[in-house]
Formats: C-alpha cells, sequence, structure tokens
C-alpha cells in the first residue's frame, strides 16, 4: 500500500498548487480513495466500493471514527 500512498501525495501537492486560469487564481481541493486490484475486489464494482468507502474514511473527522 505504501506505492499507492506516494501517488496519492504526488495527486495532492499537485492539486494544491494555485493554478492561474484566464487571470484567475483556481485553488481545487480533493478527496481521494484508492483500492487495490486482488487485494480489496476482483471487478470493478468492488473495486469503486472499496476506494469510495476509502475517501469517505478520509473525509470523516476522526472523533466520529473513533464512537463507532
Amino acid at each position: 500500500m505504501e506505492a499507492v500512498d506516494v501517488v496519492i501525495d504526488k495527486i495532492y501537492d499537485q492539486l494544491s498548487m494555485p493554478y492561474l486560469v484566464d487571470s484567475v487564481i483556481i485553488e481545487v481541493t480533493a478527496s481521494i480513495g484508492a483500492a487495490v486490484y486482488f487485494a480489496d475486489g476482483r471487478n470493478c464494482g468492488e473495486l469503486i466500493k472499496h476506494a469510495d468507502m476509502a475517501m469517505y474514511r478520509v473525509k470523516t473527522p476522526k472523533s466520529i471514527l473513533s464512537n463507532h
């Protein structure tokens, strides 16, 4: 999973930079969830489901997760 974390960090680094579009500065944020073939699913539907769950885990405050 470390390789996945490296890729996600690279994506965040690129998205966190402000972009100049038609003289307007654009700032982008992202929520990324990743799933790995075979470990998290063996078909597209399973992989999307697990990536979606991973994204929501990242977006959910840790205080909410610790109460469940």
